[in-house]
């Protein structure tokens, strides 16, 4: 048999009621029947604290630990059957003794609250348990409650007192009659009043959460022993917010709470480790947009970072592509913070422009002139935006005028490009003009020009220097080209100038130009020289001659004049040289004649040049009766070109005088020698003209 069976059976044979005297319908009809109740059997009345009972709800069997003074506590305990009772109390006191009473009437000080039976259970072991409850008003504050139960029959049964236990199983029946005392405090409502909000704290220097936050401290309404105060704060506060539970347990283990509200603050801007370079151009062109994208920054909380950027700052600006740019980023994160760093971008155009020189003209009349010439001229570009402003100066003398164009961009950069040329608008001057050949006034034919050498010079006054540094003089003839060639400047202002007339020289009219020219102006001056280089030389041989000077007539004929010379020849012996000039064209024969001689005619052929000879000699062969002997025979002293009675008569009359006359030989007397000549050519006649 179970141990509680056992137990039970010694209890109903104490009493005189056999367990098997009593059937389970009869317990059940006591247990399930209406008001008085009657219990049979009532072993213990006993107060668990802690176990709800089945079919009875959750409620504890001590539902305040610790009441407040508005308070009252509900108890419940359970009474097993032993013998009939319908009765069963708490009886309880307030001012700290034992509570102590029977039968439901109470001994000094003790007070009694009505128990009410709520339910009745098995507890599996054929065991019938009635679970009871009772209510103790509501105390003071600090008043301390001890409270036992007593059950009993109203017919005579004895009464039983409240034990503690957790089941029916309690050991030696006879422990049920000792009462247990229990007992709880009634204290004032528990309170805590929470440290202030903390709404600003900030993290951690590189992290996304705080740590070592000061909360504060609560304040609890019951401190001291057995009571305490605690909170669920975190070591690490993230960001945002965190509600912070504090609990305060108080003495009686009745608690409070309330909250903090701790907001954690990211007040740490984003680190920003790279933004665009630092850089330096040249042009306004040049500068790079703003590149938010080339911004790198960290932050602490992570996330998603925002880079702006402000509108360009322009300081230090000196001119228009010369000054200083301030561009500064922002890096803001998720709670406002920013960083910002800035970049600097130099404009700073040192590059001149680029200056293209052109072509301008040698003379201009004005200095204005020329400096618009070169300034339409010269072309300027720059390497930024905007046209080189163009300025002109002119240095140098107007005959090497140096003409400087400049171009300046915005920022004074310049370059400069030179153009050389004169200003002058006055012409060189000739002032007048000589040739002359051997002596003689050649200039506008005045007389025919031979061969041989023309001197022409030019005075010619000028204000800048001249072409070649002297007048040029040209000639011309027709198709036929020449030039005088310039010997010297002397004196000063006179240029000096020979021209040869050579073979090759053409006859007729040569037109002289002369151009006094600088660079600017030219002078020009005309004249003609006339040249008929056509001639005749050879050699005279006069018979018997002892040398000196003698006249020879000469004649030429056939052409289209005739023309005769008279020329006083030196005779080296029988023998001169001769030169005939400005022979008539066409002339075919040439002849000689002196005032002691016979008539000597010879054709004549001009080459190409102009050019023929004839030689009135002896040609030694055949002594002087050789029809190939053309010198000039001497005799005829009448002069009518035939050695004859008359010729004889003037040799006589003069014989042995100093008559040159008659002076054949030219010795200085008329002697024998010239009397021997004329004999040798009596009767012979000369040519005709």
């Amino acid at each position: 048999m179970h141990d509680k069976q056992k137990c039970f059976n010694r209890e109903f044979r104490k009493f005189g009621v056999g367990w098997k005297g009593i059937s389970i319908a009869t317990i059940m009809i006591a247990l399930l029947g209406t008001a008085p109740r009657v219990h049979a059997f009532a072993n213990y009345v006993y107060h668990e604290r802690t176990s709800n009972v089945p079919g009875c709800g959750t409620d504890p069997y001590l539902d305040v630990a610790s009441p407040s003074p508005s308070q009252a506590v509900n108890l419940r305990w359970k009474v097993e059957y032993q013998f009939s009772t319908d009765h069963t109390v708490v009886y309880y006191t307030t001012d700290g003794s034992r509570p102590a009473g029977s039968f439901g009437v109470g001994s000094g000080s003790t007070r009694i609250a009505q128990g009410t039976y709520l339910c009745t259970f098995s507890d599996g072991k054929q065991h019938l348990v009635d679970v009871v409850g009772g209510i103790i008003p509501a105390q003071p504050a600090g008043t301390t409650v001890k409270y036992i139960f007593g059950a009993w029959s109203s017919g005579g049964g004895p009464e039983i007192f409240g034990n503690s236990g957790t089941c029916l199983d309690c050991g030696d029946f006879e422990v049920s009659t000792r009462a247990t005392l229990f007992q709880y405090s009634v204290t004032a409502p528990l309170s805590i009043t929470c440290p202030p909000d903390l709404t600003n704290v900030p993290t951690d220097p590189g992290q996304c959460y705080a740590t070592g936050v000061s909360l504060g401290t609560p304040v609890a309404s019951e401190t001291g022993p057995g009571t305490s105060v605690i909170n669920n704060a975190p070591s690490q506060f993230p960001k945002g917010e965190t509600m912070v539970t504090w609990t305060a347990t108080g003495t009686g283990g009745n608690q409070a709470t309330c909250t903090q509200k701790v907001v954690v603050k990211d007040l740490e801007a984003p680190v920003i480790s790279s933004i665009p370079a630092n850089i330096t151009v040249s042009c306004p062109s040049e500068v790079p947009a703003a590149n938010d994208a080339a911004v790198v920054a960290t932050d602490n909380c992570g996330g998603t970072l925002t880079v702006t950027h402000d509108n360009d700052v322009i300081s230090s600006a000196v001119c228009q592509n010369r000054y200083t740019i301030t561009r500064t980023y922002h890096v803001a994160d998720s709670s406002g913070n920013s960083s910002s760093a800035s970049q600097t971008i130099v404009v700073n155009d040192t590059i001149k422009p680029v200056v293209v020189a052109g072509t301008i003209a040698v003379c201009y009349p004005s200095q204005s002139e020329a400096e618009a010439a070169a300034l339409a001229a010269t072309t300027a570009t720059d390497n930024c935006s905007g046209t080189p402003l163009k300025t002109v100066a002119t240095t140098g003398s107007p005959c090497n005028a140096i003409i400087s164009v400049t171009a300046t961009d915005a920022c004074g950069n310049s370059d400069t490009v030179v153009y050389h040329a004169q200003i002058n608008n006055q012409s060189p001057v000739i002032s007048s003009v000589s040739a002359a050949v051997g002596g003689l006034d050649a200039k506008n034919c005045a007389v025919n020009i031979q061969q041989g050498m023309v001197n022409i010079s030019v005075q010619a006054n000028h204000i800048c220097n001249l072409v070649d540094g002297h007048p040029s003089v040209t000639l011309a003839n027709g198709l036929e080209m020449a030039s005088a060639d310039f010997v010297n400047e002397s004196p000063l202002g006179t240029f000096n100038y020979t021209w040869p007339i050579t073979p090759a020289t053409a006859n007729g009219t040569w037109t002289a130009t002369i151009n006094a020219a600088d660079q600017c102006q030219t002078a020009t001056s005309n004249f003609t020289l006339c040249v008929n280089r056509a001639q005749v030389t050879g050699l005279v041989q006069s018979q018997g001659f002892s040398g000196g000077n003698r006249v020879v007539t000469f004649a030429a004929t056939g052409g289209v004049s005739n023309k005769i010379w008279n020329l006083n020849l030196a005779f080296v012996g029988e023998m001169a040289n001769y030169v005939l000039t400005d022979v008539p064209s066409g002339t075919t024969g040439i002849s000689a004649k002196t005032v002691w001689s016979l008539r000597e005619k010879l054709p004549v052929t001009f080459d190409l040049n102009g050019q023929a000879t004839a030689n009135f000699i002896s040609d030694g062969t055949a002594g002087w009766s050789d029809a190939t002997d053309h010198y000039l025979r001497g005799g005829d002293f009448s002069g009518n070109n035939i050695i004859n009675f008359q010729d004889y008569s003037v040799l006589g009359n003069n014989f042995f005088s100093f008559n040159t006359i008659a002076d054949i030989t030219g010795d200085g007397q008329v002697d024998y020698d010239d009397y021997f000549i004329l004999v040798l050519n009596w009767l012979t006649a000369g040519d005709p003209q």
